[in-house]
């Protein structure tokens, strides 16, 4: 048996999933759009009014926003320090896409807008520790 499995090889529950998502999902794919747009809207309003200093670029096709944080004046490690371990974030690193990019990083908004909003009050909370 191969250690790998092709597209072809679905099982019986996967393909009656897919099947009931064509021919039902059309409305929760609509809340699921309207739900991830307002997370991405409250991310943008709250880092401008509060964190200015991180550059917001919004998305055209995914729930992943990137964030610059060039601004903020910090190493690499110290904003890796900034964000792991003292504000207990998890995003995507930006040099997973190039070494060019370790002031960026990638954060997921599909997530409850509770948990955007507790980490990026603590994100905010930290940065104004820093800054003191």
């Amino acid at each position: 048996m191969s250690a790998s499995m092709s597209l072809d090889h679905g099982n019986a529950m996967t393909t009656y999933a897919t099947i009931a998502a064509y021919q039902h999902g059309e409305t929760w794919f609509s809340k699921f759009l309207n739900y991830t747009q307002t997370n991405m809207n409250w991310i943008v309003d709250f880092l401008a009014a509060n964190i200015p200093k991180i550059k917001v670029f919004k998305p055209e096709g995914t729930n992943q926003i990137w964030l610059d944080f060039s601004g903020l004046g910090l190493k690499s490690e110290q904003l890796q320090e900034l964000l792991v371990t003292r504000s207990k974030i998890a995003l995507t690193p930006g040099t997973w896409f190039g070494e060019t990019d370790k002031n960026f990083y990638r954060m997921n908004f599909a997530s409850p807008l509770s948990q955007i909003e507790t980490s990026l009050k603590r994100l905010l909370n930290e940065i104004n520790l820093l800054e003191r």
